[in-house]
């Protein structure tokens, strides 16, 4: 078992501004929700919700930033605790390769350690996400009213 450890402080702080922000598990408006459902959406944020749930515990208040960090914590205390030590590395990214390739019994390649942050790449996708949602939160109830107009006018006629 790898487990990679960081700040736990620098951990939250990347979860606010990408996949974790406070707002999460808030209700949306009925178009947000249909478009969400409509795209596929709807079942990976309740899959991750539930994944979230499962390492943090059940009742997880996600807009509570010492709960989160709490979490945090007891879930790498927990995995140290239950994991043998003969089976568990606990990994730093800071390191390299040279104590993940020892754990895996593998050589160390001959390229430097991948130190690729998506943080900024994660958060542009984020953020282009929430604006198409936003933006087609409108036009979903405009092409509807517009379908119903149209169906009205035709009946009319």
């Amino acid at each position: 078992v790898i487990l990679t450890v960081r700040d736990p402080e620098i951990w939250l702080a990347g979860c606010r501004s990408t996949i974790l922000p406070k707002d999460i598990d808030q209700p949306r408006s009925w178009s947000f929700q249909l478009l969400r459902k409509c795209i596929g959406l709807q079942q990976f944020h309740e899959l991750f919700l539930m994944n979230c749930r499962r390492v943090f515990g059940e009742n997880m208040d996600f807009t509570d930033d010492t709960a989160m960090l709490n979490g945090f914590v007891n879930w790498n205390q927990n995995v140290i605790k239950t994991v043998p030590s003969e089976r568990l590395l606990k990994f730093d990214i800071s390191q390299g390769w040279e104590p993940l390739c020892k754990f895996l019994n593998l050589p160390i390649p001959n390229c430097p350690f991948p130190h690729v942050n998506e943080y900024n790449e994660l958060r542009r996708l984020l953020k282009l996400e929430q604006r198409v949602l936003k933006f087609s939160q409108w036009i979903l109830p405009m092409l509807i009213l517009f379908i119903f107009a149209y169906m009205f006018c035709k009946f009319l006629l």
